[in-house]
Order: C-alpha cells, then structure tokens, then sequence
C-alpha cells in the first residue's frame, strides 16, 4: 500500500493506492505532508480540479464495500459537476425509491470523497450531513458553482 498526505484547499488529505488503484481518499487531520513518487498524476487531478480545470475523474478504484454501496457510489459518479440531488433522488437511480436511508448511510462509508463526489447528495430540507466535516462539504459545493 502506497500512500501519500497532502493538502487540498484549507485540509490535509490521505490517498493510498494498492498496486494502480485508488483505496481511499480522506480528509486526515494535520499530519506531516509525504507524496509517494507514483501518486503526482492523482494529486495533479486533485489541484487541478480545484482549479476548476479536472471536472471528473478516470481513476480506478479498488472497492472493498457491499454490493449496495458499490451501486450509490456509481450513481454519485453520475452526477454531473455543480449540480446536486437529495438522498431520496439517489435511491430512485438505484432504482430503491424507499431506500433514501440507506442511501445515506452507504454515502457515509464513501471511501474515495471528491473523485466519489457524495458532496453532491443534499438533504430535501438543506444540506444534510458529511462524513469529513460540513465545512468541507460546503467548501465543495462552493467551488463547484
């Protein structure tokens, strides 16, 4: 496992792949910043799309989730860049139109933030929850419009 920390923005970041595919991608608190030689074109791509240059993602990703979760991530990757859904929008993709719940506890086992965009995927009353900090979430919607 490779692995690198680096920053995004106002976060530190950790991205560790195994062999050619991405494992995770995290917001990790303030560690000591290290890229691993081989992972210059992922954090490229990262600072790129905070540039609003990279607008989605070719990486592969080694999954290690259930089949359900597997099914919201890819319906996350199909929302398009600056638009947004509601959790019970994403379990209607799946074709769950009562799983929005689920949906939302899969969304928080998201290993892979920004490429897996679940900063995308709002609450019909707001903007819901986030895993790695409501700052964060809103700082990628911000960058986005």
């Amino acid at each position: 496992m490779k692995t690198s920390t680096f920053k995004f923005k106002n976060y530190t970041f950790q991205l560790c792949t195994e062999d050619d595919d991405v494992v995770s991608l995290i917001r990790v608190e303030q560690t000591p910043l290290i890229i691993h030689p081989e992972h210059h074109c992922f954090i490229e791509d990262i600072v790129n799309y905070e540039k609003g240059l990279n607008k989605e993602f070719k990486w592969s990703i080694k999954f290690s989730n259930t089949e359900f979760q597997k099914k919201v991530f890819s319906a996350l990757q199909s929302i398009p860049y600056g638009e947004t859904r509601t959790y019970h929008e994403v379990a209607k993709m799946i074709q769950q139109p009562k799983a929005a719940r689920a949906v939302g506890q899969a969304i928080s086992k998201n290993p892979v933030l920004i490429v897996i965009p679940c900063h995308r995927v709002l609450a019909k009353s707001g903007l819901g929850g986030f895993s790695s900090g409501l700052d964060l979430k809103e700082d990628l919607l911000n960058l986005e419009k």
